[in-house]
């Protein structure tokens, strides 16, 4: 397990936390601030998992999948 990849995937979730509290109640900017993480937890999956050289088009698309479904979700929590 490389533990630089987890804390830089632990220090964006970190951002994505402050930064929906300080644009709290503004619903373009949380929108776009979540949409930004999701495509940051995708690149990340893509690099991961070359460097580790397990990477291979069903795992991206499980990726996509996830980050996608998380932004569903985290929309309805921060958002609606």
């Amino acid at each position: 397990i490389n533990m630089l990849d987890y804390l830089i995937l632990t220090t964006g979730s970190i951002f994505l936390i402050l930064f929906l509290k300080i644009f709290q109640g503004e619903r373009i900017s949380s929108f776009l601030i979540l949409l930004s993480f999701v495509l940051f937890y995708i690149v990340w999956a893509f690099y991961h998992h070359s460097k580790d050289e397990s990477l291979n088009i069903k795992t991206m698309i499980e990726y996509i999948f996830i980050g996608f479904t998380i932004l569903l979700l985290l929309i309805v929590i921060f958002i609606v």
